[in-house]
């Protein structure tokens, strides 16, 4: 009998085989048989060999120390990330996930995406130059920044809304897509001036390898939610598309409680004075963080 159903072949994979501890030197493409996601970023560490090589059985053990060890995320993020992958493995009550459990569609797998086509169109699980170009046109200088993938990500949706009749971008392929944006800065670049790597970012999704040979070092420091949501504010303020009488962009836009009055969602001061802080957002990879 030929298991076919998403159930069974999350059954099938539950496989506890040999787990190598993962290099940055030993990279290997994956061969027949092993499994891929829409995700650059867990594809490179199972090419590595942070995750497993095959793509099969991550679970949160595995998971957490695959990207400290990788990508020095601290524990309570490496668990966040597991934990948001948990939801995508149609077994109840499963302790692990596979790459290929990602592949199903409004989940990780979103339309919209920076590095691959729509569902629509065709495989939506590896990475398609041809859209990988069209997003570099808005990521075009050495040194990369929030509003330059602000914009890129903006584009992207707008074009996939366009020409893809069966377009859909849910409040979970929003809050995954922005996830995957703010892992740039954290991986590829300076936190603390938000700003990426052109060369480093652009050599990682051509060859979903870390990419050391031109120059990247994994962080020295752990990388935990405090980050992410100094990132995820300046993602948010980022894409906005209002500014104000000097052209200045004004971030995301917030109804004031007294009505309708737009109010500055980039000023903490003005939100403060009108009740407006501990906003939360749902931002998907990383759960809710409040702004």
């Amino acid at each position: 009998m030929k298991l076919s159903s998403p159930l069974a072949l999350a059954i099938t994979a539950y496989t506890p085989a040999a787990y190598a501890q993962g290099s940055f030197e030993d990279w290997r493409a994956p061969g027949i048989g092993d499994v891929r996601s829409p995700c650059p970023m867990l594809n490179t560490l199972a090419n590595h060999g942070f995750l497993p090589r095959n793509g099969l059985n991550i679970t949160r053990e595995v998971a957490i120390k695959g990207f400290s060890d990788a990508l020095n995320f601290d524990p309570s993020f490496g668990m966040l990330l597991w934990q948001q992958g948990l939801v995508a493995n149609p077994i109840p009550n499963a302790t692990f996930w596979t790459l290929g459990n990602l592949q199903t569609h409004d989940l990780l797998e979103h339309d919209g995406s920076l590095s691959r086509q729509d569902q629509f169109f065709g495989n939506s699980t590896n990475f398609n130059e041809r859209v990988w170009e069209s997003t570099l046109q808005y990521l075009n200088t050495e040194i990369l920044t929030m509003p330059m993938l602000g914009n890129a990500r903006t584009a992207r949706k707008l074009h996939s809304k366009a020409f893809n009749p069966t377009y859909r971008f849910t409040p979970t392929a929003e809050q995954f897509s922005g996830g995957e944006v703010v892992t740039f800065p954290l991986v590829f670049g300076n936190i603390e001036q938000e700003t990426i790597n052109r060369t480093q970012l652009d050599f990682f999704f051509r060859n979903e390898r870390l990419p050391l040979e031109v120059g990247w070092q994994r962080s020295p420091v752990p990388i935990g939610l405090p980050e992410v949501r100094k990132l995820t504010r300046s993602l948010l303020a980022s894409e906005s598309l209002i500014t104000d009488a000097q052209g200045n962009l004004l971030g995301n836009l917030t109804c004031s409680r007294r009505g309708n009055e737009a109010e500055d969602g980039s000023s903490s001061a003005r939100r403060k004075a009108r009740g407006l802080t501990g906003r939360t957002v749902n931002t998907g990879h990383w759960g809710k963080i409040e702004i």
